[in-house]
């Protein structure tokens, strides 16, 4: 893979541009764009709305560094270079988002709604920047389809072995999910339904992929039978899922009348 793009000299130093760096910068302007684009459509105010992207993009990111650290801390009991995971990011970049929304007084289900598409499309330009990094790496595979990473820098290639192309599995579901909840399928804007619906497929993906990585900082709990990840989606799952049952009975208990 590519775990520098290009080196851009100038006069005596020299400045590394990565490959996931570049495809993170690249999905935070189009999920951005797209978004906006979204709340623009739902008639939301846009400068309301960029200033919740902001305030999604800044939280999420601090929140992702916060769980990779807490993660690193607890299995060495140090703290390892730098990184992000993307539950720590998008929860706490979703609390950014809903404060600064209601601040402005967005209709917070409209605003959230908003966002997808945008959020599945932006983080599966993410994963292709994982492997371009080799980070985020698949288990041992020796199948047709397996990647072995050569480059030094890349984490995945230590030791070097035909691997999953775990971050492609995962982008080829987002977007997948961009895809459905681009169409006609998908619930309307408004509701909320759209984001429960949206966190509770991405929650049952990323449940069933994670047993195919095989890095090391997977945050294995419950008796090394469950990941990190797999327990926040398991949460997150079932808290979108109770939602949306509760959404499909107020509007079982309108349509009959019932107070």
């Amino acid at each position: 893979m590519h775990p520098i793009l290009t080196t851009l000299h100038f006069g005596d130093r020299a400045i590394p541009i990565g490959g996931y760096g570049v495809l993170l910068a690249l999905a935070l302007l189009v999920g951005g764009v797209v978004a906006l684009r979204s709340a623009v459509r739902l008639q939301l105010d846009a400068g309301a709305f960029i200033a919740s992207l902001a305030a999604a993009i800044g939280s999420g990111l601090l929140g992702g560094s916060l769980l990779f650290a807490l993660i690193g801390l607890l299995q060495t009991g140090t703290l390892g270079p730098p990184g992000l995971v993307f539950y720590g990011g998008a929860i706490l970049g979703a609390l950014g988002f809903a404060l600064t929304a209601r601040a402005h007084g967005l209709p917070l289900a409209t605003a959230l709604d908003a966002s997808v598409p945008a959020l599945p499309l932006a983080h599966a330009l993410g994963r292709l920047g994982c492997l371009l990094g080799g980070c985020c790496y698949g288990a041992r595979f020796s199948g047709p389809w397996a990647i072995t990473y050569t480059d030094g820098l890349a984490p995945a290639a230590h030791p070097a072995w035909p691997r999953h192309p775990w971050p492609l599995y995962e982008a080829l579901v987002l977007l997948a999910l961009a895809a459905f909840f681009a169409s006609r399928w998908a619930p309307a804007a408004g509701s909320g339904r759209r984001s429960a619906l949206y966190v509770l497929c991405y929650a049952l993906a990323r449940f069933a992929l994670e047993p195919l990585r095989g890095d090391a900082v997977r945050g294995v709990t419950v008796l090394g039978a469950l990941s990190t990840s797999q327990l926040i989606s398991l949460t997150l799952g079932l808290g979108a899922l109770s939602f949306l049952w509760l959404a499909r009975r107020r509007s079982l208990t309108r349509s009959a009348g019932l107070p």
